[in-house]
Formats: C-alpha cells, sequence, structure tokens
C-alpha cells in the first residue's frame, strides 16, 4: 500500500474521523491538528504521484508545486494550534498569513501545470483565452470588493491586512484555472483524472468560498468550521488517488506490447 501511496478510501475514514472528532468537541485545536495530518497526507502522496511521471511533465511540476502548498501549510496549521493559548495572536496571524500566500501560489503554479499538461495533449480540448483574461479581471474585482470582508482586514497591522488582501486575490485566480480545469474534466466525459481534476477544482473553490464569506461565519458556524477542516481533506483524497490512478496506468503500459513506446510518448502529460 505504502509503494502505491495511501489508500483513498483510508483517507475518506480519517477525514470522516476529523469531522466527527471536531464536531464532537468543537476544539480548534484538534481540527487544526487534522489539518496538519491531512497535509502531511497530501505532501507524501503528491510527491508519490510526481514521481510516477516523466522529469519533463507538466503533470510532475503540478504535483510537485501541490506538495509545496501542502509542505507549508503543515507549518501554517500547526501555528495554528497555539492560536487560542498564545498570549498575542498576532505573531500566529502573522506567520499563517505569511505561510499562506506563497502555498497559494504554488496551488496556483500546481493547477496551472495540471491543466497545461491536459490542454497540451491536443485531444480536442477547447479554452477561451478571453475565459483567461476574465480570470484576472474577477480576482482584481473581487479582492476589491471583498476586501472589507476578510478577517483582518480592519487589523492594526497594515501588513497583515496587505498579505490577507493578495491571498484572496490568488485564491480567486486559483478558482477561475479550478473552473478551466473542472472545464476540462467535462469533456473527458468521465474518468479517473477527470474525478481527480474535479476533486482538485472543488478543494479550490471551496477555500474561495470560504474565504470570502468568512466575516458572517459566526451566523452559521459549525457548518464554516466543518467546510474548512473537510478542505484539507479534499486535496488528500484527490492527491491519493491520483498516486494510485498514475501507479495503476504505469503498470498497465508495462504490461502492454510496445510499451517503451507509449512510456516514452507519457511524457506528453
Amino acid at each position: 500500500m505504502l509503494r502505491k501511496g495511501l489508500s483513498p478510501n483510508a483517507v475518506l475514514a480519517c477525514g470522516a474521523l476529523a469531522l466527527a472528532t471536531f464536531a464532537a468537541t468543537r476544539s480548534p485545536q484538534f481540527g487544526q491538528v487534522w489539518c496538519v495530518a491531512a497535509y502531511l497526507i497530501g505532501l507524501f502522496s503528491c510527491w508519490r504521484a510526481s514521481a510516477l511521471y516523466p522529469r519533463n511533465s507538466p503533470m510532475r511540476l503540478g504535483w510537485l508545486a501541490l506538495g509545496c502548498n501542502c509542505f507549508l501549510s503543515v507549518f501554517r496549521h500547526a501555528a495554528l494550534v497555539f492560536e487560542s493559548t498564545a498570549a498575542t495572536d498576532y505573531r500566529i496571524h502573522m506567520i499563517s498569513q505569511a505561510l499562506q500566500l506563497p502555498a497559494l501560489l504554488s496551488v496556483l503554479l500546481g493547477l496551472g501545470a495540471m491543466w497545461w499538461g491536459v490542454y497540451r495533449l491536443g485531444l480536442g480540448f477547447r479554452v477561451r483565452w478571453r475565459e483567461c483574461a476574465g480570470i484576472v479581471l474577477a480576482a482584481a474585482i473581487i479582492t476589491w470588493t471583498f476586501r472589507n470582508n476578510l478577517s483582518h482586514a480592519h487589523s492594526p497591522y497594515g501588513l497583515l491586512t496587505i498579505l490577507q488582501a493578495i491571498s484572496l486575490g490568488v485564491l480567486v485566480a486559483i478558482a477561475g484555472v479550478a473552473l478551466l480545469l473542472n472545464a476540462l474534466s467535462l469533456q473527458m466525459g468521465g474518468g479517473r483524472l477527470a474525478v481527480v481534476m474535479r476533486c482538485v477544482a472543488v478543494y479550490a473553490l471551496t477555500r474561495c468560498l470560504l474565504t470570502l464569506v468568512q466575516a458572517d461565519r459566526d451566523n452559521f458556524s459549525l457548518l464554516w468550521w466543518l467546510t474548512f477542516y473537510a478542505v484539507p481533506w479534499i486535496f488528500a483524497f484527490a492527491a491519493a488517488y491520483s498516486c494510485w490512478l498514475a501507479d495503476g496506468v504505469r503498470r498497465s503500459i508495462r504490461q502492454q506490447p510496445g510499451s517503451r513506446w507509449l512510456e516514452t510518448e507519457s511524457t506528453h502529460l
């Protein structure tokens, strides 16, 4: 099992246990610890999945970038474990935002590389470049419109406010790229790779939505926090599923006649 990565079913079971633990205890410390566990699983799965692709593959770059997001997120959530017990939460929030921005940039790079890896196959996938320009414009407009809804919008520390606003813009861009990924998965008409792409898209879109509505999270506190703690497990499942998928495809290729040619052609992914 470790050779192929953690089983996707095991990841789902761990995610369900994590949410049940938080729902029973309402402890943010437990929630953050489970987030650390989810990103550790995601980090291992991303590293394993990237190793199954050739060195010059955009998909390999994509999974390595997403693994970098997991690595940074482990430290971010580990810091947030001490948020409620710290003498001053400013340092905790500054560490969180300082780690979140490069983590989100890694997600953006990873999704972009994955999208390009599939799009460049030339299998009839279509994309309107005006949609890409629309993503950039939407990121700017939404960031400006919702800047006062952010949790640190009125913080006396200007750097904290700026970092969070920039992160929101990156999140919206990530959500836009995720929509492009979802469009490709719909054109695929199903399949296991489409499942991975949809899970990654849901991960990105949910993170964006949570950020946009966090100013009103007290009105639906339990639902917001359950979704917040579920998001890392969505990504962990996608990474674990991709790991098993890529390993299975590679073994099938090696069992086919002319497998060397097929493995060479797989570099286009």
